[in-house]
């Protein structure tokens, strides 16, 4: 469900606030079990807590590691940079060896940060959904973050680079705007005219491209792909019960 009409914000991030609102309520709690509830009630692939001792819960103790201190780890010094909830940038997790964002929550006491509580959300289902649709003229779609990392993309030698180097006229800025306005931009990939759409997916920060050929370039056509495409992934996207196999 991450880009069905809820977004991510209302599905994956409200599990993920509950989690701190309990440890908010009791830090001394037992976290293991809530930190599981929450694992399996999000459909993530890990749900762990970071404290300001450096201290780690997982919901697996298992995977915990001797010398491991969240307080120097990017999820959590952005969350305390930033002083709200934060969705990282997608990345490669060691533990769950696929590609996944994590969402983190700070836990506060007395006003200050005293720990974070977060959960890693594999992407691998929303990336074959992305793949899987039909696009003419020879066309593809792509997602990308806010910050123009590629995280779908047929070209597998592609994802997690930057947008631009799939044609040096893409750009994060130019993307907004042509979704914003209901613009498009020509471009060449791979030697061939091509016609690039964009469309905000609601909910969260990132966007749905299309790319196709130039020849197909009319607007009764524009309008109605994007409204398949944008019901396509509202309504495909599994629920995050569907997700706890991942």
């Amino acid at each position: 469900d991450l880009v069905r009409s809820r977004g991510l914000g209302d599905v994956y991030k409200r599990q993920v606030h509950g989690l701190k609102q309990q440890v908010q309520l009791n830090p001394s709690i037992d976290i293991v079990p809530h930190l599981r509830q929450t694992l399996v009630s999000g459909g993530f692939g890990l749900s762990y807590y970071g404290n300001k001792e450096g201290e780690m819960f997982r919901h697996d103790p298992s995977l915990n590691k001797a010398g491991y201190d969240p307080r120097v780890r990017g999820w959590y010094k952005q969350t305390l940079a930033e002083n709200r909830a934060v969705t990282t940038k997608p990345y490669v997790s060691v533990t769950m060896q696929t590609l996944v964002v994590t969402l983190t929550d700070p836990v506060t006491e007395n006003g200050s940060i005293i720990g974070v509580v977060a959960s890693n959300l594999a992407l691998d289902k929303l990336i074959e959904d992305v793949l899987a649709i039909q696009v003419p003229g020879n066309g593809r779609a792509i997602l990308i973050d806010k910050q123009g990392t590629v995280v779908a993309h047929k070209n597998k030698d592609f994802i997690l680079k930057q947008v631009k180097e799939i044609a040096p006229e893409l750009s994060v800025s130019g993307l907004n705007s042509a979704a914003q306005n209901l613009t498009t931009i020509f471009t060449q990939v791979d030697g061939d005219e091509r016609v690039i759409m964009a469309e905000p997916i609601k909910g969260t920060d990132w966007l749905l491209v299309i790319e196709m050929d130039k020849d197909v370039l009319e607007q009764p056509l524009f309008d109605m792909l994007i409204s398949q495409i944008t019901t396509c992934l509202l309504y495909t996207s599994p629920s995050p019960r569907d997700r706890t196999r991942s």
